[in-house]
């Protein structure tokens, strides 16, 4: 474990976070996920451990998992985060504090969203939460990939001519939203809640810009996962 009381600040590393709805086409991407450490909702655990990609902790109490499997993560002393069962967002937000408050600053989001529409847009309201600041986030969902945002941060993209971006506040408010590679383009631009704008590559790599809020930058792309652009 990182940090601890009396032992000065955490050290900053890189964290996966999985979710219920794990994809299994990720699999053949398992060499390209080097982060140093996995968390996980009870659900995916099983496949984690067979594709070798053993959690530091999972996002539930012992008894959601089945007792073998109870007793492989015992053996590899992975801390279970809550006694009781929780909601999927509710394991989400257990899953992200853990991170963040042993020193995450860049945490990938996979296996989310495929819930349903009222599940999607309470993990976009739990993402957009301020105290989630002091990390970068990054959502992986299908082929897209999404970058939260916050105040005065950037965005970098790679990808191919014309693939889709999309712009989508998350607070009532995003300031000079200024973009580099992306059609139409932005300098300066103001969004408000409930007012998206869609763009479209025109160079192999781009930039999005914010001044102040939260803004989701989307992107949707024809290639397999690999680690998240450079922020």
């Amino acid at each position: 474990m990182s940090g601890g009381e009396g032992q000065g600040p955490p050290v900053p590393y890189q964290a996966a976070l999985f979710g219920p709805a794990l994809p299994r086409w990720l699999s053949q991407d398992w060499p390209q996920l080097q982060v140093r450490r996995v968390i996980g909702v009870p659900e995916v655990i099983p496949y984690l451990l067979t594709n070798e990609l053993a959690p530091e902790a999972v996002c539930g109490p012992p008894t959601a998992c089945e007792p073998a499997v109870r007793a492989r993560l015992r053996a590899l002393g992975v801390r279970f985060l809550s006694g009781v069962s929780m909601a999927p967002w509710e394991a989400l937000s257990q899953g992200l504090n853990y991170a963040i408050t042993t020193g995450a600053r860049d945490i990938w989001i996979l296996g989310i969203g495929e819930e349903g529409l009222a599940q999607t847009v309470a993990y976009l309201s739990l993402l957009a939460r301020p105290e989630w600041g002091a990390a970068r986030l990054t959502v992986v969902h299908g082929c897209e990939r999404g970058y939260i945002l916050r105040h005065g941060e950037a965005a970098h993209i790679q990808g191919h001519l014309g693939e889709t971006v999309m712009l989508v506040p998350l607070s009532p408010t995003v300031t000079e939203v200024t973009t580099r590679g992306l059609d139409p383009s932005y300098q300066g631009h103001t969004l408000q809640f409930g007012q998206p704008l869609q763009v479209q590559l025109v160079a192999t790599t781009a930039q999005v810009w914010i001044r102040a809020g939260c803004l989701l930058v989307s992107h949707t792309r024809q290639a397999s996962v690999q680690p998240p652009d450079a922020r």
